[in-house]
């Protein structure tokens, strides 16, 4: 089938089943023993092709079936859309779309704030919101835009607050409101994601999701990497680098974030975001743009974390070392022994994860 690629991107010609039939007639007519050999190989290219065009028939229905079920599934008001013009991979086998974390075996999630803020009739950057509530800071501008600096912990408004639904407070919880499509990569990168509207710099754009496990079993499923599984382990490190309780894991359970390939000049980063679960371990993972992002160009984010402190990103602030430190495996990074190697791309490109 190699015959069907040109680089990065699978195109043949469609048949009709006339123009089949007419060559099929042709080469019959002729005895076996006279039939040209360039006419008997024309007929099996078109038979190549033919079968082609079944089985891209086939993936776009199963990929057009499986953009449906996400958006109907999906809480955001946003839309999802799925693409594939580079080979003819279909849906992802054993994954289910979820909205939110759902926990893992020995893992509670509360759901139950102990207090919110008392603001009326709406918050503002100089209240005493939940930022301050929780020695923080007021993490969004007016517009909703970021004003926190990388590494803020950010406390939204939760069920206990007496604000408004469209408090500036509110964003995360809000939803996605931008629309995006997992799309097939033409780099041998497979699946990634990317913005199908022109992003500005500041915005919330997605929020990771998945299974909340214990280490241990992070542990475990991190080791299965090894043996060819893949793993998508997300570790909710912002309290402590070394001795976090937990883990997201988006292989199973998920959204379109698990999609999201690494780079090592990421244009989104993560936040990590508290709304009613105020538990310290178990932050939300918030994706905002570090830059003003184009319609078609994809998402990114860098696996380690390891961005330039003197950077400037989102409103006037500049960029800190502190940081989660996510471990993500995805078909982005390939093994290489013990070693990943990246294939970002990028002109700053450290050549490997780890």
């Amino acid at each position: 089938m190699k015959q069907f690629w040109t680089p990065g991107e699978l195109r043949y010609e469609s048949l009709s089943k006339a123009k089949m039939k007419q060559v099929l007639i042709t080469l019959w007519n002729i005895p076996e023993g006279s039939r040209p050999g360039i006419l008997v190989e024309h007929v099996k290219n078109l038979f190549m092709v033919y079968k082609m065009h079944e089985l891209r028939v086939s993936q776009k229905q199963r990929l057009k079936e499986w953009e449906t079920e996400m958006n109907y599934i999906s809480s955001d008001s946003a839309k999802i859309y799925v693409e594939n013009e580079a080979d003819l991979e279909g849906p992802p086998r054993n994954f289910t779309y979820i909205n939110h974390y759902i926990a893992g075996d020995n893992v509670t999630i509360p759901k139950s704030p102990p207090f919110g803020c008392l603001c009326e009739p709406e918050c503002t950057i100089g209240s005493f919101c939940c930022g301050k509530l929780w020695n923080s800071r007021s993490a969004y501008g007016r517009d909703q835009r970021l004003l926190a600096e990388l590494g803020t912990p950010i406390y939204e408004c939760n069920k206990l607050c007496r604000c408004p639904p469209n408090c500036r407070n509110r964003v995360v919880q809000n939803g996605r409101v931008i629309d995006l499509a997992v799309f097939r990569t033409k780099n041998g990168c497979g699946w990634g994601l990317k913005a199908m509207q022109v992003i500005g710099k500041g915005a919330f754009v997605c929020e990771y999701t998945g299974e909340v496990i214990t280490n241990k079993e992070a542990d475990k499923r991190f080791n299965y990497a090894f043996t060819g599984d893949k793993t998508y382990l997300f570790g909710l490190s912002y309290n402590s680098k070394t001795n976090y309780p937990y883990s997201v894991d988006g292989s199973l359970f998920g959204n379109i974030t698990r999609f999201i390939n690494h780079s090592c000049d990421p244009n989104i980063v993560v936040y990590p975001v508290w709304v009613d679960c105020l538990d310290p371990n178990i932050p939300r993972l918030a994706f905002f743009s570090r830059r003003m992002i184009r319609r078609g160009e994809e998402l990114t984010i860098d696996y380690m974390c390891q961005l330039k402190e003197e950077e400037e990103i989102i409103s006037e602030t500049f960029l800190s070392s502190q940081c989660q430190d996510p471990t993500l495996l995805s078909e982005h990074a390939s093994w290489n022994g013990l070693t990943i190697t990246c294939k970002c791309g990028a002109d700053s490109c450290r050549k490997y994860l780890f």
